[in-house]
């Protein structure tokens, strides 16, 4: 962690001498300073946007991983499902989802809906593969057990199934935090009136970029925490891996 801070911190100061000493133009490049201030100075209204767009990507990751689970028990216990829509979810996972979004736009307006719902499609659909994916790759040795102790459906998901597949379902919800992050802003910049992208878009147009590039450390920040988040999650949940 020390080691961390310390390399941040020797870029900061790298950034700050080289803007000051060479003359570059603030609204070219804002030194670490002019960011700072933008801080200070705009506290409230960084707050407001941000929160908007933390709630947005905090309900739509939820509902994701919502939606991923109840993908996953249909195809396991339905398996036609599996080989009517996998080839649909792979479809859909390769187009970038704000492509909805005038859509959603028409249909619901210019609220936190429709970025919600962006948020949501971009983290369902890697989060629903990769935990179909680890389904399917149960261990050939649990599947055995199962059938060795007679047990229900119910208990041979929850403790075999599911166990095995939670390590790719992890690995799929840090993928959608880092998408997730990146959608709304796209769909901010598509259709809003509030949240970090419309911030972004109206400080550019205003050459306002001690500002914009404060936004983008917002954004950072909350990937960062969302990264970190998961990954102490999986910690507590998958406390098996990485044990013999």
């Amino acid at each position: 962690m020390l080691k961390r801070i310390s390399a941040v911190l020797c870029v900061i100061l790298i950034w700050q001498y080289a803007c000051v000493y060479s003359g570059i133009p603030e609204y070219f490049l804002p030194n670490p300073a002019a960011i700072a201030n933008v801080f200070l100075v705009n506290t409230y209204l960084l707050i407001t946007h941000a929160s908007y767009t933390g709630l947005e990507i905090l309900a739509g990751l939820g509902l994701a991983v919502i939606l991923a689970f109840m993908c996953g028990i249909i195809f396991t216990y339905f398996p036609i499902f599996d080989r009517l829509f996998r080839p649909v979810l792979v479809v859909m996972q390769s187009m970038p989802s704000f492509v909805f979004m005038p859509l959603l736009l028409l249909w619901f307006g210019f609220g936190m809906l429709p970025k919600m719902i962006i948020v949501t499609l971009t983290g369902f659909f890697p989060m629903a593969l990769a935990f179909l994916d680890g389904l399917k790759r149960t261990p050939a040795a649990f599947c055995e057990l199962e059938s060795l102790f007679n047990a229900t459906a119910f208990r041979s998901f929850v403790y075999i199934r599911l166990a095995a597949a939670l390590p790719a379902f992890f690995t799929g919800l840090r993928w959608a935090c880092l998408q997730g992050s990146v959608a709304v802003i796209a769909a901010d910049w598509l259709g809003s009136n509030h949240g970090l992208g419309y911030l972004i878009l109206t400080s550019y147009s205003r050459l306002q970029i001690p500002l914009m590039f404060a936004c983008v450390i917002i954004l950072v920040m909350y990937a960062h925490v969302l990264m970190r988040t998961v990954k102490w999650i999986e910690h507590r949940v998958v406390f098996w891996e990485g044990t013999s």
